[in-house]
Parts: structure tokens; sequence; C-alpha cells
């Protein structure tokens, strides 16, 4: 069950990573301020007024800007983990700042109409006493809304690590099941469930490994110790390849635009031996390389058509 979840995190060393965020880990931090956004985004569907709002963040994002915003009368209250991101806010007499190293919410019950987490349950050590103060602090008919990281975050490198060891390198998120299943044991009423995919492209393992220290994740138990053992070097398509897909999508009145591609394909391969080309069609919602990816077959059978005409174009 999920109210028997404990987590080993190191709270004290958390928050002393992300004190020492320097420029480069605020421009680190933009996950934050993208989840953030997007969960706030929600609201515009959300028929309510709020009086008093718990904004409730690790720091380095906008949400209480866009919360005095969205409701001008509201009193805002913002927890922060950081304390460097509470030094750089702007003046204002309706948001009250207030910095929790433990991630905890020491307020009154019921003090809240509307609770906003962005990206704080997965470092709670107790994820359901998490909930259960969240709960505790809404007023009734108050609306919870909260953004955390699910099982699939960084499974490339939980995927990687496993064909060295068997030790835990990367943190254990929670299933959105089991999070459910909590709201509902806390007495939440019709708590509904979404989830979004991601993907963010590294060039480099190093920057990928930079980001992630720069967000606070260094002081996990995590030593690493990377060298480079496999490149390949982009490829440039030949102009006239680019220029002849171009012309066969304008003859079949299909819109298209010339794109880089950021993958490791068999083109790469392929290239040292002969001209090559790609041609990319959609997937729905933008979600490829997933369980989830889909495309429409009149998208296939354009892409296959311009295929043909090049192909015949090509052996005139």
């Amino acid at each position: 069950m999920m109210t028997e979840l404990h987590y080993s995190i190191d709270l004290a060393a958390h928050c002393q990573a992300l004190s020492r965020m320097n420029p480069q880990g605020r421009d680190a931090a933009f996950l934050y301020r993208e989840i953030a956004s997007r969960v706030l985004d929600i609201l515009q569907f959300m028929r309510m007024a709020p009086e008093k709002i718990l904004y409730h963040t690790v720091g380095f994002d906008d949400g209480a800007k866009q919360l005095a915003k969205r409701y001008p009368d509201a009193e805002i209250t913002v927890v922060s983990a950081l304390p460097l991101s509470l030094s750089s806010c702007e003046p204002n007499s309706r948001i009250q700042y207030y910095c929790a190293k433990n991630l905890n919410l020491p307020f009154e019950k019921e003090s809240f109409d509307l609770l906003v987490s962005n990206l704080m349950l997965h470092w709670q050590p107790n994820p359901s006493h998490y909930l259960k103060t969240c709960y505790l602090s809404l007023r009734a008919r108050g609306l919870l809304l909260f953004s955390t990281l699910g099982p699939d975050t960084l499974h490339e490198l939980h995927d990687a690590f496993s064909q060295v060891d068997e030790k835990p390198h990367i943190h254990e998120f929670i299933d959105m099941h089991h999070i459910g299943d909590a709201l509902l044991h806390h007495q939440f009423i019709e708590p509904v469930m979404d989830m979004e995919q991601l993907t963010v492209h590294y060039r480099t393992l190093n920057r990928l490994f930079s980001d992630i220290k720069a967000i606070g994740a260094k002081e996990r138990n995590l030593k690493l110790s990377m060298s480079e053992k496999f490149g390949v070097p982009p490829i440039k398509i030949p102009e006239y390849l680019v220029e002849l897909l171009r012309k066969c999508t304008d003859y079949r009145g299909i819109k298209s635009k010339t794109m880089m591609s950021g993958a490791l394909h068999d083109s790469c391969k392929l290239a040292a031996i002969t001209d090559i080309g790609m041609i990319f069609v959609p997937s729905k919602d933008g979600r490829s390389h997933c369980p989830e990816e889909w495309t429409d077959w009149e998208h296939i059978k354009c892409g296959a058509e311009v295929l043909l005409d090049a192909i015949v174009e090509l052996a005139k």
C-alpha cells in the first residue's frame, strides 16, 4: 500500500545541494518552470475564486506570480525549500514567502482553498503523510493540484546502470495509481490522475549529469565517472536530396518542413557509403519511441508516396 512506502532520502543534504545552485543551476531548473506552467494551466478549467492559496515549491519557478495574476484578490503563501529563491523574489503585498528546509507544511488545519505542490511529492520520505498534511491544510471543497515524477523518469539511466550492478542508483518514483489510492485513503474526493511524458534531448552525457547535479541531485550517494567510449558524428544530408524531398511533398500538396534529427539512425552508418535522406511523419501528440506511439494511416500513406516519388525521380 502507498501508506507503507518510506524512502531513504537525506533531506538535509538535498537542501544543502539546492542552496548551492548557481546561475548554471538556475538554467538547469527549466523542468521545474515548465511543469509548474503546465500544472497551473489546469486552473483555467476550474470555476473557483480562492481566497487563500498555498504554493509549495523547491524554488526557481514563477508559479506564485502566475497564481497572483490569475487570482488578483487572493492571498498567496509560498513555501520554498530553497532559501536562495526567496532572496530573489520580487516584493508583493499579497504574497508571503517562507522557507521550510524539511519540506513540510507547518500550517493550521483548513487554512487554504487551493494548494499547489510543484515537484515536491517525490522528495518526501513519507509521501502518504505529505498527502495527509495537504488534506488537513485545505478547507472544505478545497482543491489540491500537484505534480511529481513517475516510475519512467530517468529510465535510460536505470537501464544503463542495471547492466553494471544491481544497486539502486536511481531514485524510486511512485506509480500514479498508488498515489491515487493514497489520495482516496486520505479522504480526497474524486482524484483525477494524468500523465505527460516529457523528453529532453542531451548531446552529451556530461551535460545531462551536470544538469542533474545542478538541480540538487548530487548528494544522493551517486558517484559517477564518465568517459566517452563511443560517438557518431552528425551527418549532413546532401542539399539535392533535401530539395528533392521538398519538391515531392509540394507536388502532392503535403505541408512539410526541414528539420534536424537528434536521434541515432541507421542512416548515419549508411552515409559512409552513399548519400542518404530522411522522411518523418507525425506521431499523435508528438509521442514517439514509446508504447503510446501512434501514426495515422493517412500520414503513413503520405510518407510512403513521397518516398516512392523520390525513388522514381532518382531512378530516371
